[in-house]
């Protein structure tokens, strides 16, 4: 029960929370300038594809049924 009680006082929730956020972020400025290119060239459009669909699927919610 120690780790448990450690666990809760020093905050690592917050802690995990704000590290993967940093993470996240910190991705985004290399993969931003790669994805354009990518797109670019004519070689590649048949992956620029399969990741915006694979996004598409992975990230966005599923629809509510009408």
């Amino acid at each position: 029960m120690r780790i448990a009680r450690r666990f809760n006082d020093e905050n690592f929730d917050q802690i995990r929370a704000s590290l993967a956020l940093t993470t996240l972020l910190s991705l985004v400025p290399p993969v931003a300038p790669m994805l354009g290119l990518v797109a670019v060239l004519p070689a590649f459009q048949g992956v620029v594809g399969e990741v915006d669909r694979y996004l598409v699927r992975n990230l966005l919610p599923e629809r509510g049924s009408a």
